[in-house]
């Protein structure tokens, strides 16, 4: 396996309403809950592959689909037709190669490259609109698009609103700890996880509504039904009162959290260093069910009607039923896979370390 620096292994894992102009975004929403709106695919699922050029290296951003196309990110930013992998267009990234899932709003395209530039490209044939450079180091998260702003956490211990029609910062709000992980949002409130807590803040000027301090937060803060969710690096799953960030509750998996969560209408999904995919209950925090594998679970859980869908890194893909744990079926595509599959109406696209894109169907 190829290999990019070594402090990338760690930010990989960070990389629900009031819905925005957005049509295509990592974790399925401006909420980031994981949870589709497209039906599930077959349980015998034919395995096409798309494209095999795509990236050379660990696989850090998961394809968006959007109007039949997949905006795929790797060496280049790429436009692919979703029922047979045709190539529509591909550009260079400035600042060498993708490092965060892209978002799709409108007729724009915003990602993270390089040495952290922020970027709108045109989806319609990709012509760059604007780029900005955010920080002095990589920056491996996709952004937030909301209200005119496209919204992005640091690990310069910043959170940055820019202006969506020309890069121009709006506001900066300051944390006290650095950011690994993708915004989130609900309702005018922009959530924000670091290494020193979690933060609320206005969306409009990124002024403070409140911080809890002292959890080590390593995955996207996932809004669900007035509460929030995240994983600390302990192993802790985390889940907060949205309106003041008071704690609810807090359950331990067992090993390091390694996946972002997923959340539906009663539970959460998440997968941990340890190899278990695990489901507890959403307002108490009891474990209802755990699904074993034999390596780590970097993947982030897509959850579809009454299917979960994740990749593990032996290169497996796992479709379990979400209130038993169940496995429905599993199909090896190759690869190890760190990254969330992504289901449309063309059938459920996953990513590989190695470059390759699938389609199951």
């Amino acid at each position: 396996m190829k290999h990019t620096p070594s402090n990338f292994i760690f930010l990989l894992l960070i990389i629900g309403c009031d819905m925005g102009s957005t049509d295509s975004i990592y974790r399925e929403n401006l909420q980031r809950t994981g949870v589709s709106i497209e039906d599930p695919i077959g349980d015998n699922p034919n395995v096409s592959l798309l494209s095999d050029w795509l990236w050379t290296q660990e696989q850090m951003a998961s394809p968006v689909i959007s109007g039949g196309s997949i905006i795929s990110g790797g060496l280049t930013i790429s436009k692919l037709k979703a029922t047979d992998g045709e190539l529509k267009w591909s550009k260079n990234a400035p600042g060498r190669f993708v490092t965060g899932t892209p978002i799709i709003s409108g007729k724009q395209i915003f990602f993270l490259s390089g040495q952290s530039y922020l970027s709108a490209f045109r989806l319609k044939d990709g012509e760059k609109l604007w780029s900005t450079k955010v920080a002095p180091v990589w920056q491996v998260i996709s952004p937030l698009v909301v209200d005119g702003r496209v919204i992005i956490s640091t690990s310069e211990s910043t959170v940055l609103a820019f202006d969506q029609d020309d890069g121009r910062l709006l506001w900066r709000h300051a944390l006290d700890g650095k950011s690994y992980t993708s915004a989130s949002y609900n309702n005018n409130i922009v959530y924000v996880g670091s290494m020193a807590g979690a933060y609320a803040l206005n969306v409009g000027d990124g002024s403070e509504v409140w911080h809890t301090p002292n959890y080590h937060i390593v995955t996207i803060i996932v809004y669900s039904d007035n509460h929030l969710y995240y994983g600390i690096g302990e192993g802790d799953i985390i889940a907060l009162d949205a309106s003041n960030g008071e704690l609810l509750w807090k359950y331990n998996t067992g090993s390091e959290i390694s996946s972002s969560l997923a959340v539906d209408q009663t539970s959460i999904y998440v997968g941990n260093a340890g190899g278990k995919l695990v489901s507890i209950e959403k307002q108490t925090g009891s474990l209802q069910w755990s699904y074993d594998v034999d390596t780590l679970i970097r993947s982030s859980s897509t959850v579809a009607g009454d299917v979960i869908y994740f990749g593990d890194m032996n290169g497996v893909v796992h479709a379990l039923d979400k209130y038993s744990g169940q496995k429905i079926w599993t199909v090896d595509v190759g690869g190890p896979i760190r990254v969330s599959p992504t289901l449309s109406k063309d059938g459920l696209i996953v990513y590989t370390d190695e470059g390759d894109l699938y389609r199951l169907k």
